[in-house]
């Protein structure tokens, strides 16, 4: 689940795997900054902190 209001942003999910990936389509230099990835379950809750740089970024 996304805690966002921008329809560009979307969770990936890899089956199988504890794999969690997270897809910003057309992604833009104001994008950057810090995000943050939360897990919450009965037995444990994870979070984890993470930087998005935006490089060689072209306006077409």
């Amino acid at each position: 689940m996304t805690v966002v209001a921008d329809d560009r942003i979307q969770i990936g999910h890899v089956d199988f795997k504890y794999q969690w990936d997270l897809m910003i389509k057309n992604v833009q230099p104001e994008d950057e900054g810090m995000y943050e990835c939360q897990v919450a379950s009965t037995n444990k809750n994870m979070r984890i902190m993470f930087s998005l740089t935006v490089i060689g970024w072209f306006l077409f």
